[in-house]
C-alpha cells in the first residue's frame, strides 16, 4: 500500500475576481500479488485519486484496478502474460467549472479498459548471465 496527501491552496484574482480554495488531496495505491501455484501468478493494483480544486471548480474522484496474470510453460523457459487495465471501466474524469456568466460540467472518458497478452521465450541457458565471483574476492582474500 502506498498513499500520499497534500494540501492545495489557491489565492489571488483575475479578471477582478478573487480567488481563494483549498483541498486535501488524497492518493493510494494497493498492489499484491498472489502466487496461484508454481508456474502461475496474479497481481491487482488498485489506484484511487481524491477530489481536488481548481481555480474555476472541481475535478471529482477517480478509481481504478488492473489485473494481471503470468503463467510459466515449456519447462519454464515460456511465459504467457495477460493483463488488464482498468477492468471495471472506471477511470474518468469528471470537472465542474464556473465563473462570472458561464458554468460547465465536463467528463473525459479516455478509452482505459484495455488487454494486453504477451509470450515470452528464453533461449540458451535458464541462470544469470553474470559472472560469479568467489567469496574470497569479495573479502580480499588471495592478493599478494
Amino acid at each position: 500500500l502506498t498513499a500520499s496527501t497534500f494540501r492545495r491552496t489557491i489565492r489571488g484574482s483575475a479578471g477582478g475576481t478573487d480567488i481563494n480554495t483549498m483541498s486535501q488531496v488524497y492518493t493510494a495505491r494497493f498492489n499484491n500479488t498472489f502466487v496461484i501455484s508454481k508456474k502461475f501468478d496474479a497481481q491487482l493494483a488498485l489506484n484511487y485519486r481524491s477530489p481536488v480544486n481548481s481555480a474555476q471548480g472541481t475535478r471529482s474522484a477517480n478509481f481504478n484496478i488492473d489485473f494481471a496474470a503470468k503463467y510459466n510453460v515449456l519447462a519454464d523457459r515460456g511465459t504467457i502474460t495477460l493483463r488488464v487495465a482498468d477492468i471495471f471501466n472506471t477511470l474518468r474524469f469528471d470537472y465542474t467549472d464556473s465563473g462570472v456568466g458561464f458554468a460547465t460540467a465536463s467528463r473525459f472518458k479516455r478509452e482505459s479498459r484495455i488487454a494486453f497478452l504477451g509470450f515470452t521465450y528464453r533461449f540458451g541457458q535458464n541462470q544469470d548471465s553474470r559472472p560469479k565471483r568467489r567469496s574470497e574476492e569479495d573479502a580480499g582474500v588471495g592478493f599478494e
